[in-house]
């Protein structure tokens, strides 16, 4: 699961704690929490669907909570391996100390994470070719449909591990743009 938490704007709710300033700065988190969700989900690679629709958030007494709750999102967000550490080290040092916390934090076996790819292989038609006069998946070196899928996807799952992934961010630009008109409405 990954949360984001924005800092520092405690001491400017402290500053002016009065009942206008209760209302504006609601409605103030609840517009930026509704903006950095659309622009979360605008900017999630497109996988089965499922990261996107882990895109969430909390409104709370003192802000907003935004995050994806698919365990692989700070993967996609950071990157793995050569491509995390490139792309990390030019983050701010909170949000490097947020990548860090995610690191080494997977879970499942290999067989799942080929099994979740073999799903996107079919869905992205690369792994069995079709046949459109017979409307049927083709056999190739007497391998069925289904065990092309399985091989390409195992293929990737090992690229995978041993390369690594690019960093897709999508919930960093998100949080980030959005922060000025947070700001703005909140006066500060």
């Amino acid at each position: 699961m990954m949360n984001v938490k924005i800092k520092g704007l405690d001491g400017a709710i402290k500053a002016v704690s009065t009942k206008e300033f209760a209302k504006r700065s609601e409605r103030a988190f609840k517009n930026y929490a509704i903006n950095v969700d659309r622009e979360a989900k605008e900017l999630a690679p497109v996988d089965e669907g499922a990261l996107r629709r882990s895109i969430f958030f909390k409104l709370g007494v003192n802000g907003v909570t935004i995050g994806a709750s698919a365990d692989y999102a700070g993967y996609i967000e950071f990157g793995t391996r050569k491509f995390a550490a490139a792309y990390v080290s030019t983050l701010p040092p909170e949000w490097q100390q947020f990548a860090a916390s995610l690191k080494g934090k997977g879970t499942g076996t290999f067989e799942q994470f080929v099994e979740s790819l073999v799903r996107w292989v079919k869905m992205k038609g690369i792994g069995a070719t079709y046949n459109v006069g017979t409307r049927r998946r083709n056999r190739v070196g007497g391998k069925t449909a289904k065990e092309m899928d399985y091989d390409t996807a195992y293929a990737i799952a090992r690229h995978i591990l041993i390369h690594g992934i690019r960093p897709q961010p999508f919930m960093y630009p998100a949080v980030n743009n959005n922060l000025p008109q947070l700001y703005k409405e909140l006066g500060v």
